[in-house]
């Protein structure tokens, strides 16, 4: 029996071992001989190191922790390498956790169950488990309007259009508001306010720059935008682009035009070629309200091209503390018109006397009588404004007339008439307005600007076709103060530089040119009204005039202009002057040429001024000055000052107290340093310092400088 058992345990041994994966024969081998009959010690010990292989104990199905990579099989396209089965979210799920539900896939993270979006290969929607569609995405990009995703602590649902976010003040925004290039909030924190064609093309006919039909009513939304933000820089595209619509604005003040190209000398990348109504204005700046000026406008590298169609590229009225620095050309008319004639206002009531009109015409055949409250009309016939007066008839004309209704919105010159049913029959009575308005209902003068300009009339030849035009003013303005670095203008006929009522304006290069034998370029007009109004002194540094200059006379003759070298080595047409014009010229060689008489003669007037030191009294102080006055002009001061001891800079009384900012130049004899004396609007000092803003030595010094200024009255 024992035998038997012996030999059973054996076969069984034997199958146990032969019925073995090959794995487990990896494990351990017990190393029995066949036939073996095993003690039970020997069995034992196979049993208790099977698993000696193995290093760690096996995951239990019922659960574990594995403590290293997990890498599963690759998918393929019968079965996917790892399958989590579909569920219910736990209730109390633990970071770090991720599971999938009936809906969608969902990890724990961070103390937040998160719902994880995903793309829907058979639709193309992005959709976020249990929430919206975020929108559809084919072939490499979204094809429907995507929702916004959540921003911040605040969150935001439904489309981006109407989405909306909570700003740092509290106020909540939609994110259409946001991206809105005139009206989002964020505009406010940028330093410059800056507009582009794209932005309002809508306002047009919505085309790119060059293939527009007219890209100005896009370009006057963006004007009335930059009005309405307190001002801004508006940037056009460069190119040609088409213009039929005039540009106009309410008050283009601190509005600038920054165009892609480089000013007025150089290759103007930005063009408005005009395409609109023949005889047009192209830019309008004239100030529309009286009192109240159009101020710190900068208008920069662009061409306003009047294509042989517009009158005008540039009108300017009331325009102070501006840059301009364009090219203007082919105008029918003046090329830029600094038009200040157009002080309107009511007409002066009372008797009619030269100081009411400028000039009129009595007519004739009319019937003996005094009309009461007869309308004043256009000459056209039209209500011109609605002013009344008694006219009386004597003799079949006009003797008498007595305004009694002032109207409003007179322009100076403008001309008007009597119906002759009004007046008894009487025919052909014309009135010249000479006096409307005043000084409080006048608009400004156009004053302290900055000019860079170069108009070309290369069009069709016109007597009309002038290149820069300063208007006749009015009793109250005039253009003046104003520094005009270069104007060019080149015309086949007509005028290059027309200069009327303006004064002490400094021109540092003037060149008018002309093709055609007909016309002139530089015209110093004399005045129109009563007041002094004519072209005087103006100061021009340097000019090239090929078809010549004339200072015109008359009762308010151009006078007291200096021409400090008129250029003669290219067979420049020699200045003229009419009787009463007075005007300084010298050659390029700087000797006198023409009417000279007025500086020349001109006695200089001698002054001692007062000297102090700024920090410590001088010990000494003595000055000497003398000038030479036109006006309000003061030309070729000379001023000596010698001080010695004290410390700080020089400073010394002047004859006048001076309108504007500005520097006499000099040098200290005791030194040999080059000085200033810097001046002030308001102050009637000079503060003298040498050049490097140091002050001058204390032992000695020995000042002596010479320069211009103009006066305040």
């Amino acid at each position: 029996m024992t035998i038997m058992m012996k030999r059973l345990a054996a076969v069984l041994g034997a199958a146990l071992l032969a019925a073995a994966p090959s794995g487990a024969l990896a494990q351990s081998s017990p190393n029995f001989s066949y036939g073996q009959v095993p003690t039970a010690k020997q069995w034992n010990d196979a049993f208790s190191s099977k698993q000696d292989r193995l290093t760690f104990a096996p995951l239990n199905p019922a659960g574990g922790t594995m403590q290293g990579k997990l890498q599963t099989a690759p998918s393929t396209v019968n079965a996917a390498g790892l399958t989590l089965q579909p569920g219910t979210s736990p209730s109390v799920p633990a970071n770090g956790d991720i599971w999938t539900t009936s809906v969608g896939l969902y990890s724990r993270v961070g103390g937040r169950t998160l719902a994880l979006p995903g793309l829907d290969q058979s639709t193309g929607a992005l959709l976020v488990p249990g929430g919206p569609t975020l929108g559809t995405y084919q072939s490499g990009q979204f094809t429907s309007q995507p929702y916004a995703l959540q921003i911040g602590a605040g969150g935001a649902t439904g489309p981006v259009g109407g989405a909306s976010v909570t700003l740092p003040s509290g106020a909540a925004v939609s994110l259409t508001a946001l991206a809105n290039p005139t009206t989002s909030p964020l505009v406010s924190k940028f330093r410059a306010i800056v507009a582009t064609y794209d932005d309002f093309a809508s306002v047009g006919d919505g085309l790119p720059w060059a293939a527009s039909a007219d890209v100005c009513p896009a370009i006057n939304a963006a004007f009335a935008y930059l009005i309405g933000a307190g001002g801004g820089t508006f940037v056009p595209p460069p190119g040609v682009a088409n213009c039929a619509t005039p540009l106009r604005g309410s008050n283009l003040s601190k509005v600038k035009v920054a165009g892609q190209g480089s000013g007025a000398f150089g290759i103007a990348g930005t063009e408005l070629k005009w395409t609109g109504a023949v005889g047009a204005i192209m830019l309008d700046l004239r100030a529309t309200t009286p009192q109240v000026p159009v101020t710190a406008v900068g208008l920069q590298d662009f061409t306003l091209n009047a294509n042989g169609r517009a009158k005008t590229g540039l009108y300017v009225r009331g325009l102070k503390n501006s840059k301009i620095d364009i090219m203007v050309r082919n105008s029918t008319g003046p090329g830029v018109d600094i038009d200040v004639d157009e002080a309107k206002g009511p007409l002066v009531t009372g008797q009619l006397t030269g100081t009411v009109w400028s000039s009129y015409t009595v007519g004739s055949g009319g019937t003996n009588g005094t009309y009461t409250n007869v309308p004043l009309v256009s000459a056209a016939g039209a209500d011109s404004g609605g002013a009344t007066a008694d006219v009386t008839i004597a003799g079949g004309s006009v003797s008498n007339i007595v305004i009694k209704a002032g109207g409003h919105d007179y322009v100076l010159n403008e001309a008007l008439s009597i119906a002759p049913a009004s007046i008894g029959g009487t025919t052909g009575v014309t009135i010249i307005v000479g006096n409307c308005g005043n000084a409080s209902t006048s608009f400004l003068d156009t004053s302290q600007n900055e000019w860079k300009l170069r108009v070309t009339q290369q069009g069709t030849p016109s007597l009309a076709a002038k290149g820069v035009v300063i208007g006749a003013g009015s009793p109250w303005l005039d253009t003046n103060s104003s520094q005009w670095l270069n104007v060019l203008t080149l015309t086949q006929q007509g005028t290059g530089f027309e200069v009327g009522n303006a004064d002490t304006n400094e021109f540092i290069f003037t060149r008018a040119d002309r093709d055609g034998s007909t016309g002139i370029a530089v015209d110093l007009l004399g005045g129109r009204w009563g007041l002094p109004s004519s072209s005087r002194a103006n100061r021009f540094g340097t000019m090239s005039a090929t078809a010549g200059l004339v200072a015109r006379g008359g009762a308010q003759p151009s006078t007291r202009n200096v021409v400090a070298k008129y250029n003669t080595e290219s067979g420049e047409t020699f200045p003229s002057w009419e009787p009463g014009a007075t005007i300084n010229v010298t050659d390029d060689q700087g000797y006198p040429i023409g009417n000279t008489g007025f500086t020349v003669n001109q006695v200089r007037t001698a002054y001692t001024p007062t000297v102090a030191r700024g920090t410590t009294a001088a010990t000494t102080a003595t000055a000497s000055a003398d000038y030479r006055r036109f006006g309000r002009e003061i030309l070729g001061i000379r001023l000596t000052v010698q001080v010695t001891g004290g410390t700080g800079y020089i400073k010394a009384s002047l004859p006048c107290t001076p309108y504007r900012n500005t520097t006499l130049s000099g040098y200290d004899a005791a030194t040999g340093f080059s000085v200033q004396g810097r001046i002030g609007s308001g102050d009637p000092s000079a503060y003298i310092y040498n050049y490097d803003g140091s002050t001058p030595q204390s032992a000695n010094s020995q000042t002596i400088l010479t320069g211009d200024l103009e006066c305040a009255n």
